[in-house]
């Protein structure tokens, strides 16, 4: 069902209900990374990644064959709310399992105040830009994640996508100039 060019968003949903082993291997590679970045961030390794991810693809399918689900959010943003709820929620256990003797916890860093609440602002802006980024064009999405997260050379993007490389050069800076219009005009958006 699925080709190998990039289907739109509802075939790969359709794809995925049918349990199509070729939009599993899409989602992996268009959403392991997303995954990984996150969980790494947050103090998990390759083996929470692997756990973590898997348990996205479960729910995702369970979600996806239940006839009263509705999707009102782009896949992508489903993923990653789903990952981070379900690690999230492992931090939490495993921080409650791991409850020692005051002693013990005398010696880790505390986060005062001003700490915390730049932490708190960086985790909302990064939300704030992972949103509007799912809302940008498929192209324009590709292009500022392989010249972004993937870190790849406008030469390497030109080559991926079968554009010449000054089009790339235009095509980011035009791109990004929307995105970050979009990121200010956002009623989330703190300046």
């Amino acid at each position: 069902m699925i080709k190998r060019l990039e289907p739109s968003e509802s075939v790969l949903i359709e794809a995925l209900r049918m349990e199509d082993g070729k939009a599993f291997e899409l989602v992996y590679e268009k959403y392991y990374r997303m995954a990984a970045s996150f969980i790494i961030n947050n103090n998990g390794d390759d083996h929470d990644i692997a756990d973590v991810f898997q348990e996205m693809l479960f729910i995702l399918v369970r979600k996806l064959q239940d006839k009263n689900f509705q999707l009102t959010a782009r896949l992508g943003t489903f993923i990653y709310a789903v990952i981070r709820n379900l690690w999230l929620a492992r931090l939490k256990k495993k921080a409650a399992s791991e409850i020692t003797l005051h002693e013990e916890m005398e010696d880790l860093p505390v986060l005062d105040e001003n700490e915390l609440e730049v932490k708190q602002e960086y985790e909302k802006k990064h939300e704030l830009m992972a949103q509007v980024l799912e809302t940008l064009k498929e192209d324009c999405r590709q292009i500022i994640l392989a010249s972004f997260y993937k870190k790849l050379s406008h030469q390497a993007i030109a080559e991926e996508m079968g554009y010449s490389d000054a089009f790339v050069r235009v095509k980011l800076h035009r791109c990004m100039e929307g995105f970050r219009k979009k990121v200010r005009q956002h009623p989330a958006f703190e300046a």
